[in-house]
C-alpha cells in the first residue's frame, strides 16, 4: 500500500464523495440495525474525514484489528438469529465502513462503491415505501458521483456542478431499460437460498400474551394491514379482525393450544355478506386476520381451526389476501374443546371463587356474562393504557379485586378466567378492532388497533363473541383506539408529530393520509408485480410472446435511450448554430419588413439581401459577408465548438452594423425631399 502510484491515489474532493454517499447508505438501515453498526460507521467517517485533511494517518494494523474484532463482537452479541440475512447485511455494513476507513486508491474506493450497491440494493428488504425507494435513488445516485469522481480527477473547474449534471444524464439514460428490464424479464425462482430474517423479528401479536402485551402494540403507529371492500363495509362495531385464539393459561400468560379441539370451517362459502383483500405488512408469523367465519381461496393460505386463517409460512413480506366472511354456522362443542376451554390454573384463586359464586347464583351462561359486564361497567374499573405493576402469579386476582386499572387484555383475560370458573366453555381471542378510512377508501389498520376480546359457548347458538371493553370504555369500540387514547392522553404512537401536536391538525392528517394511500396505490400496482401480472402486461405489449419478440423488444429498449440521448448530441453543434443564425435572420426580417421590404414568397436569403442592397445605400461587404455566415452556420457541415463560437460572434456583429446601415440609409431616404 505504500508504493501506491501518484495518479492512482484517490483525489481529496472524490473522498467527500465516498464519506458523503457513506452517510446516505448507511441511514438507509437505521432502526433495523444495532447501534455499533452506526457507532462504527461514525468512527470510519470521522477518520477518514482527518486524514482527508491531513491532521490523523492511516490506522495501524494493531488499531484496524482490534476495530474488527470489537465489532465482531457486536455482531455475536447481537439479537440476530446465527447465520439470518440480518446477519449477513450487518457484515457488509460493517465492511463498508472498514473499507472506507482503509480508501488510499482508486481500487479501494471502487471496492467500496461495489459493496455500497449491494447495501443499497438489500436496504429494500427491509421496506418499500415510496420514500425508501427515493432514499435508495438518492443513495445510487451519490455512489454514482463518486464514481465519475473517481475517473475524473480534480483538474476540471466546476466539478461538483459537472459530476452532478453527469450522474443525470446517466441515470436518466438507463432509466427507460431499466423500467423495460421490469416489465419483461421472468421472474425466475432463485437457485439457492439464505436464511431469512432473524426468527426474534416478531412484528404485532404473538403465539402467547400476558396481560402487558396490548399495552406494548398501543404504543405504536405501525401498519398492520390494509383492507379494500368489494361488498359495503360493516360498522365499526363489527369490525373485529381475529387473528388468534388462546385457550391455555398458565395464571400468567394465554397461549395457543397445540391440541386440535375444532375441526375446520367449511371449505365453501355458499353466502359470503362481505368480501374483501387485505394487505397484510410483514409480521414475521404465519397468523392472518379476518372478521368471524372467514374463507379464503388465496394461494398459500388455509382455513384452521377455530374458524381462523393461517398462511403455509411466515409472513416475512407484504402479502395480500382475498376474504369471504359469511354467517356462523352452529356446530356441536367437541368434548375435547370443552374440557380445554374450562381448564383453571393452580393460582388466582380469588377470582376462580368469585366465578363459581357467579354459577351458584346465575343459572345461564349469557346472565353470567351479564354479571361479569356488569361487574366492570359499574364498580371503580378504570380503562388505562398506563397499567400498574401486578403480581406475577396472581395476575387476575390483583387486577380484579386490588387494581383495577388494565386494558383490554386484563379484561378480557378476567372475563374468561370468571366464565370458566363458573362452569361455561370460554377462550380469549386476540386481533385488532376498528381501523380508519383512508382517503383512497381502504382502512387502515394500525398496530394501536390491537384488542383482546372473549368468546364462550352458548349451547344453542354457539361461541358468543363478548368484548368486556365496551362494557367498561364503549368509547373504544364506537370511535376507535386513537381518539379514546388521545381523550385520556394516553396517545403515544404517533411520536415526535404527535408529542409537538401536528397530529391533531386536519391539514397535516389530511397529508399523511394521502401519502399513506400513495404508498399503497403504489405497492399494489409496482411491487406487487408478479409474474401472471408479468404475463398480461407483455402479452399486451407484444402479443404473441416468443423468444425472438423478447429479445427484440429488449434490443429496441436499449436502443432507443441511446437514440434519444447520442442523437441530440451528435446534432447539438449544428443545431444551436443554427438557431442563433436564424434568430439573427430572423430579426434582420422583421426590420426591414417594418422599412416597407418583405421577403417574397419562395426568395432564397441571399437573393433577399442582394436585392436590399440595390435599394439601400449600405457596404456591400456586409451583406456578402453575412451571407457567407449564415450559410456556413445553417447549410454547412458540423465543425469544432470554438469555430462555431467565433463565427456566431462575428455574425452578431455583422448584424448590428448592417442594421444599423440600413436605418440609417432609410432615415435618409425618408427625409430627404424627392426632386420632381
Amino acid at each position: 500500500m505504500n508504493d501506491v502510484n501518484a495518479f492512482d491515489l484517490i483525489p481529496r474532493q472524490s473522498v467527500w464523495w465516498l464519506l458523503l454517499s457513506h452517510v446516505v447508505v448507511a441511514s438507509c438501515f437505521w432502526g433495523e440495525q444495532p447501534l455499533v453498526i452506526y457507532l462504527v460507521a461514525v468512527i470510519a467517517l470521522v477518520w477518514r474525514y482527518f486524514i482527508a485533511r491531513g491532521r490523523w494517518h492511516f490506522p495501524a494494523r494493531l488499531i484496524k484489528f482490534t476495530l474488527v474484532v470489537t465489532a465482531f463482537v457486536g455482531v455475536a452479541q447481537s439479537s440476530f438469529k446465527l447465520a439470518s440475512l440480518d446477519q449477513f447485511i450487518m457484515l457488509l455494513l460493517l465492511a463498508s465502513s472498514f473499507k472506507l476507513l482503509e480508501t488510499r486508491c482508486r481500487r479501494d474506493g471502487y471496492i467500496y462503491l461495489a459493496i455500497a450497491v449491494v447495501l443499497v440494493s438489500a436496504s429494500f428488504l427491509y421496506s418499500q415505501l415510496f420514500l425508501t425507494i427515493l432514499h435508495g435513488l438518492l443513495a445510487c445516485g451519490l455512489l454514482l458521483s463518486a464514481l465519475i469522481s473517481l475517473n475524473t480527477g480534480t483538474s476540471r473547474q466546476g466539478q461538483v456542478y459537472y459530476i452532478l449534471k453527469l450522474a443525470m444524464v446517466i441515470s436518466l439514460q438507463a432509466l427507460p431499460l431499466m423500467i423495460v428490464l421490469y416489465l419483461v424479464i421472468p421472474r425466475i425462482a432463485p437457485l439457492w437460498a439464505v436464511p431469512s430474517f432473524s426468527s426474534t423479528r416478531t412484528i404485532g401479536l404473538s403465539d402467547s400474551i400476558d396481560a402487558s402485551s396490548m399495552s406494548v402494540l398501543g404504543s405504536s403507529d405501525a401498519v398492520a394491514f390494509r383492507v379494500d371492500f368489494k361488498t359495503p363495509q360493516p360498522e365499526r362495531q363489527q369490525l373485529y379482525w381475529r387473528g388468534l385464539v388462546f385457550e391455555e393459561f398458565d395464571g400468567r400468560r394465554w397461549s395457543i393450544s397445540a391440541q386440535k379441539t375444532e375441526s375446520s370451517i367449511d371449505a365453501v362459502m355458499p353466502e359470503p355478506l362481505f368480501v374483501y383483500r387485505v394487505t397484510l405488512e410483514a409480521s414475521f408469523q404465519p397468523y392472518l386476520f379476518a372478521i368471524n367465519s372467514a374463507f379464503s381461496s388465496s394461494p398459500h393460505v388455509e382455513v384452521v381451526a377455530n374458524r381462523l386463517l393461517r398462511k403455509t409460512s411466515a409472513v416475512d413480506q407484504r402479502f395480500y389476501y382475498d376474504v369471504q366472511t359469511g354467517p356462523t354456522h352452529y356446530r356441536p362443542l367437541p368434548l375435547a374443546a370443552r374440557k380445554l376451554n374450562l381448564e383453571l390454573p393452580s393460582n388466582n384463586r380469588r377470582t376462580i371463587a368469585y366465578g363459581k359464586e357467579l354459577a351458584k347464583q346465575y343459572p345461564t351462561a349469557e346472565a353470567r356474562s351479564q354479571a361479569i359486564l356488569a361487574l366492570f361497567n359499574q364498580q371503580n374499573y378504570y380503562y388505562t393504557l398506563n397499567t400498574p405493576p401486578i403480581s406475577l402469579e396472581n395476575s387476575v386476582d390483583d387486577f380484579l379485586f386490588v387494581n383495577k386499572q388494565g386494558y383490554c387484555s386484563h379484561y378480557a383475560g378476567a372475563y374468561v378466567l370468571l366464565m370458566r370458573a363458573s362452569g361455561t366453555p370460554a377462550r380469549l381471542v386476540g386481533g385488532y378492532q376498528g381501523g380508519e378510512l383512508n382517503s383512497d377508501g381502504t382502512l387502515v389498520v394500525r398496530q394501536y388497533d390491537a384488542h383482546a376480546w372473549a368468546e364462550y359457548w352458548r349451547e344453542d347458538v354457539g361461541w358468543q363473541r363478548v368484548d368486556p371493553t365496551a362494557a367498561i370504555a364503549p368509547e373504544r369500540v364506537k370511535e376507535g383506539a386513537q381518539t379514546m387514547l388521545r381523550q385520556r392522553n394516553e396517545f403515544y404512537a404517533g411520536g415526535f408529530f404527535e408529542r409537538v401536536g401536528l397530529n391533531r391538525i386536519m391539514l397535516f392528517n389530511n397529508l399523511q393520509q394521502h401519502y399513506d394511500a400513495f404508498n399503497h396505490r403504489f405497492n399494489s400496482l409496482v411491487m406487487n408485480y408478479d409474474s401472471s401480472t408479468q404475463s398480461r402486461v407483455v402479452k399486451g405489449l407484444l402479443g404473441e410472446i416468443t423468444a425472438v419478440r423478447i429479445v427484440l423488444f429488449m434490443f429496441a429498449a436499449m436502443l432507443l435511450p441511446l437514440l434519444v440521448f447520442l442523437l441530440p448530441n451528435v446534432l447539438r453543434l449544428k443545431r444551436e448554430s443554427k438557431l442563433v443564425a436564424q434568430r439573427r435572420w430572423r430579426h434582420l426580417c422583421w426590420q426591414l419588413n417594418l422599412f416597407g421590404y418583405p421577403c417574397s414568397a419562395g426568395e432564397s436569403e441571399s437573393h433577399y439581401l442582394l436585392r436590399i442592397g440595390n435599394s439601400f445605400v449600405v457596404n456591400q461587404e456586409l451583406i456578402a459577408e453575412f451571407i457567407q455566415l449564415y450559410t456556413e452556420l445553417v447549410y454547412g457541415s458540423p465543425c469544432p465548438k470554438e469555430l462555431i463560437s467565433a463565427k456566431e460572434r462575428r455574425l452578431g456583429q455583422v448584424s448590428r452594423r448592417l442594421q444599423r446601415s440600413l436605418l440609417k440609409s432609410y432615415l435618409k431616404k425618408w427625409l430627404t425631399p424627392s426632386s420632381t
